[in-house]
């Protein structure tokens, strides 16, 4: 039976912004947050988790480095406290209702603490392997607990209906090596993301501070912030070059996502990420391939190849591999 021809016109789809921002404990992440939300939105269609002691507040009336005063009473804001504890589903759940009130922008000041602080993933981790003998550092990250925490995380990164920004704090990690006289010395190694090692994989933009904006009241001009870009599936925005994050730029990042960007490609270059990493982690450690080959078996995938995995089983296996 001959096909009936049929066409359709080609055309690119609207995403929306998913975006990481990284850097030390004062280095302008949350500034350049504030900034690029408003970019992309009014300012009661702005919404923000704080875990950091209700940091935000500080912007409040004071002038970002666009030339706009943050207006009081502007920026919706809900604080994640240590009481309440930093599960991946705590956040979720203040995402959630940020979609149900129509918000256009969130942010997630700041993600790491769903990691390595009170209640989040490693502290689950821990306490499911005290709870249970049968677990150890690889398998207590199949637990169906843990999973679906995991999995909360990776939903919070992007959605198809919102613009969604995250902080990450990074550290100097630091070694002791043995100098040229014999003697021990610390020697810095960079920095490092406070966060769990495949999550470089899942924004679409990470952006590494190097320096802070600021706006000198006196002479009414502002000074951009300086970051680097990690990785970037953005066309505008290239891997590893060096931006000034002006008014101008970050318009021209929001033109760049309402021209269009189809999402699913977004997706299979995340696949792409996922698989090279893996790759790499492997080749770094030779000694965890045993351990890959027994994840994948347990996981019903004994006989399927890295480059023919989906998606969520690429995450879900680089975790149980990379576990610290």
């Amino acid at each position: 039976m001959a096909i009936v021809p049929q066409f359709r016109k080609a055309t690119r789809v609207q995403c929306k912004l998913s975006c990481a921002i990284e850097g030390l404990s004062g280095s302008g992440k949350s500034g350049l947050a504030l900034a690029m939300a408003r970019t992309f939105a009014n300012w009661d269609k702005i919404y923000a988790v704080d875990t950091e002691n209700k940091s935000l507040d500080l912007f409040v009336e004071n002038i970002m480095h666009t030339g706009e005063r943050v207006p009081k009473d502007s920026l919706n804001v809900a604080d994640l406290l240590p009481e309440d504890g930093y599960k991946p589903t705590h956040y979720e759940a203040l995402r959630n209702a940020v979609l149900a009130a129509k918000g256009e922008v969130i942010i997630f000041d700041s993600l790491s603490h769903l990691w390595q602080y009170k209640g989040g993933i490693l502290d689950m981790v821990n306490q499911k392997q005290a709870e249970n003998g049968r677990y150890n550092k690889y398998t207590a990250w199949g637990d169906p607990e843990i999973v679906a925490e995991k999995n909360a995380i990776m939903s919070l990164v992007r959605h198809a209906n919102i613009h969604t920004i995250c902080t990450v704090r990074a550290k100097e990690k630091m070694e002791i090596v043995q100098g040229e006289d014999g003697k021990n010395i610390v020697q810095s190694l960079g920095e490092q993301q406070i966060m769990m090692p495949d999550f470089k994989y899942e924004p679409d933009l990470v952006l590494h501070m190097l320096k802070p904006g600021d706006y000198d009241d006196d002479t009414k001009t502002g000074s951009a912030p300086v970051v680097r870009v990690v990785k970037s599936r953005y066309r505008i925005l290239r891997r590893d070059e060096t931006y000034s994050m002006t008014p101008e730029l970050l318009m021209q990042l929001k033109q760049y996502l309402e021209e269009g960007t189809n999402p699913e490609e977004l997706l299979e270059m995340q696949r792409k990420d996922y698989i090279e990493g893996i790759k790499t982690y492997l080749d770094e450690h030779p000694n965890a391939r045993v351990i890959w080959q027994a994840l994948k078996d347990n996981a019903g995938l004994k006989d399927v190849k890295l480059n023919d995995m989906q998606l969520k089983d690429l995450k879900f296996l680089f975790n149980q591999v990379a576990a610290e």
